[in-house]
């Protein structure tokens, strides 16, 4: 019998792409229009993590 190796299908990599592209366009936007206050977030959490 001869042996043959099925490929995958050749879209499959464009999957995870097709889910990664939303969540950086949306971490993206969120940064231009929070960019300030999410920098003074991660400055007061670091500040806690340093206290405590």
């Amino acid at each position: 019998m001869k042996k043959t190796q099925t490929r995958g299908k050749r879209t499959a990599w464009l999957m995870p792409l097709l889910f990664a592209l939303p969540v950086l366009a949306c971490t993206a936007v969120a940064a231009l229009l929070w960019g300030e206050k999410i920098r003074e977030l991660i400055g007061i959490a670091v500040k806690l993590a340093v206290i405590s």
